[in-house]
């Protein structure tokens, strides 16, 4: 990994917080449709 100036010191964090926010976001979509996919499978037994 090469370092060069500031930038690619600068641009770890934003990337990391980014991969971060987008997991989360990635796993609410998820439960909500593992939610809506339980709540119709008890709604129509």
């Amino acid at each position: 990994m090469p370092v060069i100036s500031l930038k690619p010191e600068e641009a770890k964090p934003k990337e990391k917080t980014q991969g971060l926010v987008l997991g989360f976001i990635l796993i609410i979509i998820v439960l909500v449709v593992l939610g809506i996919a339980w709540g119709g499978i008890y709604y129509f037994k």
